[in-house]
Order: structure tokens, then sequence, then C-alpha cells
């Protein structure tokens, strides 16, 4: 827990489900909800590092089944328009009518689907390292369109699945997820994990990968995000892109990496295009926006909100 943490705990929302949760930063400050990504991954210190304890007041919390929320890898009642629920509740507890939503990967992609939803509550939004969530986004990542440019990340979660589901590994690994086995289930759970952790730098070690996946829960990051992209995020085919008219008079900035290859450019590029008041920042980086340019930005875009 941060030094600037001022207080932490679980919040119990609906269908049994109770959120960890931590506040962060000057109560009297810009309201902010952070939106961590996964499905399934978990609110980390290096987010909480990310935003000025002076200026900004933030709400950090896990979603429904992932991290620290119980119960653990729960699927139950676990949709996005629940998330899209949770995170009202976290306006009802903390008060507030309106804030500012901040998020990455996943967590864009549940911004987004919010502020279509709620305009009149979100001030701003700062995302980095976008998704749609859309049935093309999902068949490039997990079909095999990452090869471009990892193709030993795909030979790697490939070789485990029989040649006769190379057409759908996604739906083998969740069954393996659900093997009578311990050993079957946590060596699938952590592939899956290896997998996306594998191409989020532009030249990833395996050292880097190994602490990457120490700081997540890959248990439940594997478990929810087969869930969520089998039944293609819950959204309606092309969702975000089709409403891209209720976020017009919302700020939001985009930051992205030119060489994302888990969440693509050219999706986010024709969102920003149809959104006149929006920013896009492009960069040399990978998924993980780990290079300077990418965190000169973001720090920029965070402290207008």
């Amino acid at each position: 827990m941060s030094k600037h943490t001022y207080k932490k705990g679980y919040l119990k929302v609906t269908d049994g489900h109770k959120l960890y949760y931590e506040l962060f930063g000057n109560p009297k400050g810009s309201k902010v909800i952070f939106l961590h990504g996964g499905p399934g991954s978990n609110f980390k210190e290096s987010h909480l590092k990310m935003f000025n304890p002076k200026k900004h007041h933030v709400v950090f919390f896990d979603q429904r089944g992932a991290g620290r929320s119980k119960p653990h890898c729960s699927t139950k009642q676990n949709t996005t328009w629940k998330l899209i629920e949770d995170i009202n509740a976290f306006y009802d507890f903390m008060n507030w009518d309106k804030a500012a939503l901040v998020g990455g990967s996943w967590g864009t992609t549940l911004g987004l689907a919010y502020a279509i939803n709620h305009p009149e509550k979100v001030t701003g939004m700062v995302l980095s390292s976008s998704w749609l969530g859309d049935h093309q986004d999902i068949k490039h990542y997990v079909g095999g369109g990452v090869q471009i440019y990892y193709p030993e990340a795909w030979e790697r979660f490939i070789s485990i699945v029989p040649k006769q589901h190379h057409k759908n590994p996604m739906s083998y690994y969740a069954r393996k997820f659900k093997s009578k086995s311990k050993k079957e289930r946590e060596k699938y759970l952590f592939e899956w994990a290896w997998y996306e952790l594998s191409m989020v730098s532009l030249d990833p070690s395996e050292k880097q990968i190994k602490n990457r996946i120490t700081e997540l829960s890959f248990k439940s990051l594997a478990t929810l995000e087969a869930h969520y992209l089998m039944k293609n995020c819950f959204l309606p085919r092309g969702y975000i892109l089709k409403n891209a008219n209720k976020l017009k008079n919302i700020p939001i900035t985009f930051l992205q990496g030119r060489y994302d290859s888990v969440c693509q450019l050219q999706p986010i590029y024709k969102l920003h295009k149809k959104l006149p008041i929006s920013k896009m920042y492009i960069s040399n980086s990978a998924h993980a926006g780990d290079d300077p340019v990418f965190k000169k930005r973001r720090k920029k875009a965070l402290n207008n909100l």
C-alpha cells in the first residue's frame, strides 16, 4: 500500500461480490476512478505512482473476481454491464456526481462503455493502450494476428494446444482452466498470462515477464480474460464505434504505442477521428507504454484532469 493511500477495504456490491479498493491522494483534489486492465488483472503499485498525490483524489479497485476482490476468479454475474454497475457503486460510495476515468488496455474498453452509458458523470478520460473489445480485436489477439511481431509468443501459446483445436485455442485453454488436475489447471493459467506479458514490451526478457507475472494475479487474469473474450466482452459487435457520438463532449486523451500488438493502433485511431475534441498521442512503444515519451505525455494529460 502506498504511503499516499489513506483508506482501504472492501466494497460490497451485487451478486455476492466484494471489491477491494484503496483511496489515494488528496481528498480535495481532482476526482479520478482508475480502471485496471485484463479483464481479470488488478491495480498495482506502478499505477499509483502515475498520479500526483497533492493534485489527484483517486479510487483504485480490483474488478469482480480479479486480484484481491472476492470471490477470487469468480465468473458469476461477471459481465461488462455488471462492472459498469460497480463503477456506479463507487460513485455512490464516494458521494461523487462526476469524476474523470483513467485506464489502460481493458480498462479503456470498460471506461468507454461506461462513458457511453453515463456521459454526464465523466469529466474527462486519459486512456492508455486503448482497446475496443470488438470481434476483430479479439480475433487478432487470440487467433494468431500477434505473430506478425511476436511469432515466438504465439508459438509458445499454441504449442500446448492439440492441432485439431488450433482454430479456437481460447476455448481449449478455457476448458483446461477447469481441469480436475490442479497441476494442469495452473499450467494453462500461467501460460495464458505468460502469452500476454511476453508481448507488452518491445524487447521483453524472461526476467521482465516473470517480474510482471508476480505483480498481478495471473489466475484471475487468465480465467476472466478467457471468460470475457469468449463472449466478445459482452458487447454488441462494433458497440463503441457505433456509439461514439455519445462521447463527443467528453475530453479524451488517447495514448497509444505504434507497435502495440496486443491493442492495435488502427481501431483507436478510427475512434479518435470520430471525436472532434479528443487528443491522440502515438509513441514508438509497445503495449506497456514504457518509453519516456509515452510516460511524459501521460503525466501531462493526468495533470490536466
